[in-house]
């Protein structure tokens, strides 16, 4: 929703009709959802043991079509995207109803693409490129690796609900290596210790 404030500060905002659960006025900073994505990636855990529990958990049988993954959580973005354009009044109904069906066709190729096997050794090349990268990748970059490696993020006005990480990062033992929950702190936001099986989470 544009910029606001001196310096200009990113805002956030609830597309029409009122949704209660989003818990308060439609505009929010970005920070309040940015900064503790920022810290879940920025909080990698690469040591010995994680590495470990990396490489036991995919071993070497393991699949994954990195452009079929990438693909269909780009297909998924534009869905949403259109939707919410559709529902604010920026996308008229003719305008929208094509874009979907332009997007139904072009599914059916994503799931041709051919797949490619991740071993151990490329998921843990993988983080360790990751989490050199990050902190130095500008904002479009940042932008294509969200999108490569979380499938939704749900959030409220105030913080999030929940976080889903795609197949191509799990395959790639992105949510044994990432904290699961990160928390604010007079520091600033920082990673917090706990379990690291299942789904991750930020608050």
């Amino acid at each position: 929703n544009g910029t606001a404030g001196q310096p200009p500060r990113r805002q956030r905002i609830h597309p029409p009709p009122a949704c209660e659960a989003w818990g308060g006025p439609r505009t929010t900073w970005g920070a309040t959802h940015d900064a503790p994505i920022d810290a879940q990636l920025s909080g990698l855990r690469l040591g010995d043991a994680v590495i470990s529990r990396v490489v036991r958990a995919i071993g070497e049988e393991r699949t994954d079509s990195m452009p079929e993954r990438l693909d269909a959580a780009r297909l998924a973005r534009r869905r949403r995207e259109l939707a919410l354009d559709h529902a604010a009044g920026r996308v008229d109904d003719e305008t929208y109803l094509a874009s979907v069906h332009a997007l139904r066709t072009t599914a059916p190729d994503v799931i041709r693409n051919e797949t490619t096997k991740v071993s151990a050794a490329q998921a843990v090349e993988y983080l360790r490129d990751l989490a050199t990268l990050w902190p130095h990748a500008t904002e479009s970059e940042r932008s294509e690796l969200l999108h490569a490696i979380y499938v939704r993020v749900t959030v409220t006005r105030d913080g999030f609900d929940s976080v889903e990480l795609t197949p191509h990062a799990n395959a790639h033992g992105m949510a044994l290596a990432m904290p699961e929950t990160v928390v604010a702190s007079p520091a600033g936001f920082e990673p917090a210790t706990g379990r690291l099986e299942g789904d991750c989470s930020v608050h």
